[in-house]
């Protein structure tokens, strides 16, 4: 085989890989957009919840009440509580009001958003939660092997088992 043979081979390799790259890259401002529609979603079908039970004012308690909060926790760990419990996205400031529902005491912070904010990025860096812009806003959720056991339970009984693992 001549040289030019593998010019050839090797252009043609060098074109699909670009082809290949530009692929990716859609694909993944798709993968982006929809984790962000997503998102939206999610956040109206927990705001639009206490509307459409048959007991409103007891659905509202559950949302505050869906999580205790050790007096003694630093903010981290409460923020984190806050996300394990409530399993949406959630903004700096949502998870603020949290804290504030649950009586949490945020007075020992000079400015507590900020400290929130900060806190909420430094688990993003780590990989423990994930995050979606919502509009302009940054709003962060749990990740998936960090949500509460409880949550992971009830979610492996609504899972549907591939029809390949099902026995005939």
């Amino acid at each position: 085989m001549t040289k030019e043979y593998w010019q050839e081979v090797e252009e043609v390799a060098r074109e699909r890989r670009e082809v290949l790259r530009l692929r990716l890259d859609h694909l993944e401002t798709e993968r982006a957009e929809a984790l962000q529609e997503m998102a939206q979603v999610e956040q109206l079908l927990h705001s639009v919840a206490p509307f459409t039970s048959d007991r409103p004012v007891e659905a509202l308690k559950k949302i505050v009440n869906d999580f205790v909060i050790d007096a003694d926790s630093g903010l981290a760990d409460a923020c984190r509580a806050v996300l394990r419990a409530t399993n949406r996205y959630m903004s700096a400031s949502d998870v603020r009001n949290a804290l504030e529902a649950s009586a949490y005491d945020l007075t020992q912070h000079s400015n507590p958003l900020a400290s929130i904010h900060g806190i909420l990025k430094r688990f993003e860096d780590s990989g423990e939660v994930s995050m979606a812009a919502i509009g302009n806003k940054a709003t962060y959720r749990i990740a998936p092997e960090k949500r509460s056991p409880a949550w992971q339970t009830e979610m492996k009984k609504h899972r549907r088992e591939p029809e390949s693992r099902k026995k005939s």
